[in-house]
């Protein structure tokens, strides 16, 4: 059995993104993956069509994988349209893939704040201060009510014996200060692993994420992974990883309902081998 544990393997991990409508797909894909170098799986629970969404479907996806398996729900169907599930309902549901033997789960940051998934735009005597609110990023909540039921959550997780990764997919640029006041302001959530995807639509944005990674791992004890969406997102899902970033997200096979943005699995594993081997 190899490692399960996300947080335990050093970085950079391959990740291979599984978004399959039903359980065998799902089961193929990931046996694809594992046997060209995926370290790790994430498996997005709102692509699964709802007959599959129950702990015994689950189950028998996750009995294929041998290495890590991260449970994702982020709501998104694989037509690109959002289920109407309330955020408890959403976060029950990967609660039960983590009984069905996931080993981690990603906590959206707005999560128990659904307002919070567009962008902060109000004044709140909760944030003064707080640098990073200028650029109005997505999924940061700043209601002291669900930063309480997200820790609540994440220490439910932790004593299951299993992992959290703390994820806000920002969507605007965040240079390297705002985006360690950023991390900080997460890490007292006490997660196992801090996400954050900027945006880089310019090179001076893509060259500013090089520069924020190399000052997260400096400055965040909690282990961090960054990467941007936008024009230059792809150049920095491989970059950063080679920076010291956390996960490169890849495709294994490339299909309608995937991210094209991210990169092929096999090449992927053969670029980090090789700079393992250089370094």
């Amino acid at each position: 059995m190899k490692n399960r544990s996300l947080l335990q393997q050093p970085p950079p991990i391959c990740i291979a993104s599984i978004r399959q409508p039903t359980k065998d797909l799902a089961i193929s894909n990931i046996l694809n993956a594992q046997a060209h170098g995926a370290r790790g799986i994430n498996l997005h629970l709102s692509f699964l069509d709802e007959q599959y969404q129950n702990y015994d479907s689950i189950k028998e996806i996750i009995s294929y994988t041998t290495v890590s398996a991260a449970i994702l729900n982020y709501s998104v169907k694989l037509d690109g349209s959002v289920m109407s599930w309330s955020d408890e309902e959403r976060l029950a549901l990967s609660m039960e893939g983590l009984r069905a033997g996931g080993d981690v789960i990603d906590i959206q940051g707005y999560s128990f704040d659904p307002d919070a998934k567009a962008f902060y735009t109000k004044e709140n005597p909760f944030a003064s201060g707080y640098s990073f609110l200028d650029a109005h990023p997505k999924e940061v909540t700043l209601s002291a009510r669900a930063i309480e039921q997200q820790c609540a959550l994440i220490e439910a997780v932790h004593a299951m014996g299993k992992e959290v990764l703390l994820s806000t997919h920002a969507g605007v640029p965040l240079d390297r200060d705002r985006l360690t006041e950023l991390c900080l302001y997460l890490e007292k959530r006490h997660p196992d692993i801090i996400k954050i995807v900027t945006l880089a639509n310019t090179e001076e944005e893509m060259f500013e994420t090089f520069h924020s990674i190399r000052q997260l791992q400096k400055e965040i004890r909690t282990p961090v992974h960054l990467h941007a969406s936008g024009k230059y997102g792809p150049m920095t899902r491989i970059i950063c990883p080679i920076l010291g970033s956390k996960f490169v997200f890849c495709n294994d096979e490339v299909r309608p309902g995937v991210d094209y943005t991210q990169p092929n699995l096999a090449l992927s594993v053969r670029i980090m081998d090789a700079v393992k081997q250089m370094f």
